[in-house]
Parts: C-alpha cells; structure tokens; sequence
C-alpha cells in the first residue's frame, strides 16, 4: 500500500451533513449534465478562470461615501491574497507532478453492467486516467462532489478518461446512478481492496474505519501502469465549487 491518508481532516459518512467549519450546504442537489453536451473548446485563449488566476484581479464596484476607503482597503488586502493564493496552487500543482510515479497492478472492478472491467481498460483511448476513490452513494458529501463532477465529465474526458470507485456492490451504485443522473462512468470496488492498496483508507488507529475519499491520477504506459498524482476530498477543496459559492455569502448564510 503506498501511503495512507489522513482522516483528520475528512467528513464522517454515518453523520448528518454537518460541516466543521460552519458552512451549511443543506442537502446535496443533483447538477445534471444537459442531454447534448456544449460544443466548446477550451483553449490558451479562451476567456475562462485560467486567465483571471494569472491576472490575480477582480473587478471592483467604485463605492463612493462613507466606507469608500474601507472598501478599497480590503479590496487591495484581497488582491493581495488572490495573487498569494494562485501563486501557491501552481507551486502545489508542480509539486504534485514531481512525485516519483508509483506502480498499481491491474487490478480487476465490477462495472454497473456486472461485469469484470480491468483497470488497464478504464483508460479507454487515453494514457491518463483519472479515478475518484468515494465512498459510497451513502455518504451526502461524496454525492455532492459527484453531482458536481457529473456535469463536468464531458469536457474532463477530452484530455483523460475519468472514472469513479467505490466500495459498494453493483446494484447500489447503479440505482445511485440512476437516481442523481450521474454521467461519469461507476465500477465497484467491493471490500475496498483497491482503496486500500492506494491508500485510501483510513489506518490503524484512526477515529474512523473505512474508506477516504480522494483522486488518483493514473498514466498507461504500454503494459505498466503508474500512478503519478494523487489528492484527497474535503469540505472547501478545489474539487466542490458549492463551498466556493458559500464563501461569498454573508457570515450568517455561510
């Protein structure tokens, strides 16, 4: 097993959705991907975060009167932090991809059709692929992150091929899929063997026992798979753009 995960910072899926640090999404709702995808190509000159993140602005409403200087103070305080912020993502990024790659055997899931799938043959047409460790249909946040990932799957799979594993049987994960639209492509991983081996999963000792959630990145080359990136799930990660829009709202909806 290649390292295990902290679970200190995780979500309990046996508890209601209740968040650590105050936030209250509510309930988890379903974001369905349109019938006909978009026809958009993203591209270096696209408008889009990219090029805002490399600008570190954002656009400021001139509030003349009384506040007016307190407003631009804090408007300069969070430019400053902005630039801090998406200069510290791209550090983490490259951090990220200098990890030495790691072998991961081909190891053998349940697709929702019943039957076996290798991992060799989620790649698809690709050399990446990106696999979502969750947690089960069971837990509100991980359905959260997969309703929010589903509707991102069409332009995801144009630069790798994306699948998410859980540790539930077959029809658990079929009749969730059916239920939220997920649009993603599901495998079981029944027992968590897999989890377990790529160090998803909580470790001896821990005040939880089970399953964590989290993303792998996987590269195929020829026969030999790797794994050459990996992050963990989280309530305000980069990974749910729900707790984004949260941050926005005044203190006493946050």
């Amino acid at each position: 097993m290649v390292g295990v995960l902290s679970v200190q910072r995780l979500p309990r899926c046996h508890r209601p959705l209740k968040l650590a640090c105050s936030r209250k999404p509510g309930r988890a709702c379903a974001l369905q991907a349109a019938e006909k995808p978009l026809a958009m190509e993203v591209g270096p000159d696209s408008p889009g975060p990219d090029r805002i993140e490399r600008s570190g602005r954002m656009p400021l409403i001139q509030q003349p009167g009384k506040g007016g200087t307190m407003a631009a103070d804090i408007e300069k305080k969070l430019r400053a932090a902005e630039k801090q912020y998406f200069k510290l993502r791209e550090k983490m990024a490259a951090w990220r991809r200098q990890l030495p790659a790691e072998p991961v055997q081909d190891h053998a899931f349940t697709g929702t059709s019943g039957r076996k799938v290798k991992l060799s043959q989620l790649f698809g047409k690709h050399d990446h692929l990106i696999l979502v460790h969750h947690m089960g249909p069971q837990c509100p946040y991980c359905t959260l992150w997969a309703d929010g990932y589903s509707g991102q799957t069409y332009f995801i799979e144009k630069k790798a091929a994306f699948v998410v594993a859980a540790p539930k049987p077959v029809r658990v994960l079929a009749k969730a899929a059916k239920e939220r639209g997920w649009k993603f492509k599901l495998v079981s991983d029944e027992g968590g063997e897999f989890a377990k081996r790529m160090g998803f999963w909580s470790a001896p000792g821990d005040s939880w026992d089970g399953p964590l959630p989290g993303v792998s990145v996987l590269a195929r080359k020829g026969r030999k798979i790797e794994r050459v990136s990996r992050d963990f799930f989280g309530p305000g990660d980069p990974y749910c753009p729900a707790f984004h829009f949260f941050d926005l709202l005044p203190a006493d909806k946050a």
